[in-house]
Parts: C-alpha cells; sequence; structure tokens
C-alpha cells in the first residue's frame, strides 16, 4: 500500500472528504463494503456512542461522525496511525470523539465504569485476535448497552464459540475475500 493513500469518507456531513492512511499494514474497510454497512446502519447509528476498536485509518468512525453519531472513541495501537487519525479529528473539528492509542484487548481488558456503546466497529488485522475472545471481553466487562451492535470484519466465515449471552447474526455479507456481519447483543 503506498504511503500517500487516501480513502474517502462516502456519506453525512463529510461526504467525499479525505481521510490519509499513514500506515502501510493498514487495511481500511473499502468503499463497497462500507456502503452496505451504512446502509444497514442508518437508522441505528444516529445519537448513538461509538467505539471504534483498531480504528487504524479511523474510517468507519469517521463516517460515524459525519453521519452524526453521538460520540466515537477511537482505539489504536499503533503510535504512527493514533497521531494521524488525532490530525484528521482536528482537521474535521470533531469535539465528539476520543483518541486512544491502546492495544484494543488491553482496552477491553479494564472495566468499564462509564458509558456503554450502542455500536462497536471491530477490525482487526486478520488472523492476529480472536473474535471470541473480544466479544466475551466487551460483555463481560460491560463495554456495549443491552441492544447493542457489533460490527465485525474478517478475512473466513464466522463461526461464534462465546461464554455467557449470546450474539445473534442481524446481518451479513461477503465481497471478494471479506466477511463481515452486524451483531445484536442480547
Amino acid at each position: 500500500m503506498n504511503k500517500n493513500k487516501t480513502i474517502r469518507i462516502i456519506g453525512g456531513l463529510l461526504k467525499n472528504s479525505k481521510v490519509k492512511v499513514v500506515e502501510e499494514d493498514i487495511k481500511p474497510t473499502t468503499d463497497r463494503v462500507r456502503v452496505t454497512l451504512f446502509n444497514w446502519l442508518q437508522s441505528i447509528i444516529p445519537n448513538k456512542r461509538v467505539l471504534d476498536l483498531f480504528a487504524g485509518s479511523g474510517i468507519l468512525g469517521l463516517e460515524a461522525l459525519s453521519r452524526g453519531s453521538k460520540s466515537v472513541t477511537f482505539i489504536e495501537k499503533s503510535k504512527k496511525a493514533s497521531i494521524a487519525l488525532g490530525q484528521q479529528l482536528e482537521r474535521f473539528k470533531f469535539d465528539n470523539c476520543e483518541n486512544i492509542q491502546i492495544d484494543a484487548t488491553q482496552f477491553l481488558e479494564q472495566k468499564n465504569k462509564e458509558t456503554r456503546f450502542d455500536l462497536i466497529f471491530l477490525d482487526p488485522p486478520y488472523g492476529d485476535y480472536s473474535i471470541d475472545k473480544i466479544l466475551n471481553l466487551i460483555q463481560a466487562n460491560n463495554w456495549i448497552s443491552k441492544k447493542g451492535y457489533v460490527y465485525y470484519e474478517t478475512n473466513r466465515a464466522l463461526e461464534l464459540e462465546l461464554d455467557g449471552p449470546l450474539w445473534n447474526i442481524y446481518r451479513e455479507s461477503k465481497a471478494g475475500k471479506v466477511y463481515y456481519y452486524l451483531l445484536c447483543c442480547n
């Protein structure tokens, strides 16, 4: 991937605004997948609290902000990507967001004593993280609101093996080698 690569926000107030992708190993969610995802979310996202785990370029959280989410918390492990995301947030003048540089698993291992999120974006590096572990941490540490949603993107079909309350697959699709799901927390 070219270090000068840019992607665009596809809808909302910032439609067609460009976002820089600074890390070569970041794989932003494609326009095609984002169009489908945000069609699924159009009635869900307004005024909701959003968590963008494995934020990378931040494109999913930026799309949510552009489309009227109440707030977005971005979690990104890479210092370089987190700094670039912070610069994007300043450029777009968002004040209803937080940009935290930390590993997503370490973040989720903390007990959440504050507001729960209504929507969580999960787009981890393929093969590096267990979706079951991540979803269990989200529930065990109170990161998601009742009837909240989790978007998950991966390179293989989803097979959930979870403890505790069940997750339902609300929507799912595939684009090329990318499988993506919208899960609902019971």
